[in-house]
């Protein structure tokens, strides 16, 4: 009885570590997922590659599709293209901008 009680406790103990495990890694990539929607902030206009986004987060960009992916389901690239089109239609709606306007300072 003692014997299957330790199995048991040190089963139990393994899949809780793993469980953090798993936890600690889903918050490591949701805190690069925010620095990087932070630095997209800052520079969407500069039109940076996704690669320049990671090599500033210190990631590889296979890290920074991965952490992205997990805390909002879209792509660095598709964060990027959304980025730019918010500030659009930001510009369109609270000025008196034309398209053209846009178009021509990439925005």
């Amino acid at each position: 009885m003692e014997a299957r009680l330790s199995v048991f406790l040190i089963e139990t103990a393994r899949a809780l570590g793993a469980q953090g495990e798993g936890r600690g890694e889903r918050n490591r990539r949701r805190a690069i997922a925010a620095r990087f929607r932070r630095l997209l902030d800052a520079h969407f206009k500069e039109h940076w590659s996704v690669e320049a986004y990671a090599a500033a987060l210190g990631v590889s960009p296979l890290g920074l599709r991965r952490a992205c992916v997990d805390a909002t389901g879209r792509s660095p690239s598709r964060l990027a293209r959304e980025r730019i089109v918010l500030e659009a239609q930001r510009s369109l709606a609270y000025s008196n901008r034309r398209v053209s306007y846009l178009i021509h300072f990439n925005l």
